[in-house]
């Protein structure tokens, strides 16, 4: 695949655009980072393995459960049910959830190997990525995914030294 590329032109707004040159606006607080829902996890994760076609996975709250042993106990379209759940409960509408699924459902959900979604805490995504637009809008909800991808395959059980 060819991209071309082409240098960037110095931009210049239409004659007739008012323009507030406030330097004083532009230094606005950021927004602050909106509360959890009461139930949520402050951080809690997905993870997923899809293997010859077969897709499988677990929910993980990590505040709850910080040393969890992974037992995938979900399987096929449940997988996808789950983020979908974890996206909406964190404040997302069902239609924003559905379009981050399916922008990243090849690489989620399709893509052999083994992986993890956490979705960091409200707090932990102000502080990462501050945000401020004045005027301040009335919602905010600010999805920090990140996701971890493991080897492609589960590491083989070490083979057993012959007997002697």
């Amino acid at each position: 695949m060819n991209f071309k590329t082409t240098p960037f032109e110095k931009y210049s707004p239409p004659p007739d655009a008012e323009i507030d040159h406030d330097k004083e606006k532009l230094n606005e607080p950021a927004i602050e980072a909106a509360p959890l829902k009461i139930g949520v996890p402050a951080h809690e994760g997905l993870y997923v393995e899809f293997h010859d076609g077969a897709l499988r996975g677990q929910h993980i709250n990590i505040d709850g459960n910080p040393t969890a042993v992974l037992a995938p106990d979900l399987k096929g379209q449940e997988v996808e049910n789950e983020l979908r759940q974890m996206l909406t409960r964190y404040g997302l509408t069902t239609p924003e959830a559905d379009g981050l699924i399916a922008a990243w459902t090849p690489q989620f959900f399709k893509s052999e190997g083994r992986r993890f979604i956490l979705r960091m805490s409200p707090e932990d995504y102000a502080r990462q990525c501050p945000l401020s637009v004045p005027p301040p809008p009335p919602e905010v909800v600010r999805l920090g995914p990140i996701l971890t991808e493991f080897d492609a395959d589960p590491p083989a059980p070490p083979a057993t030294p012959p007997a002697q």
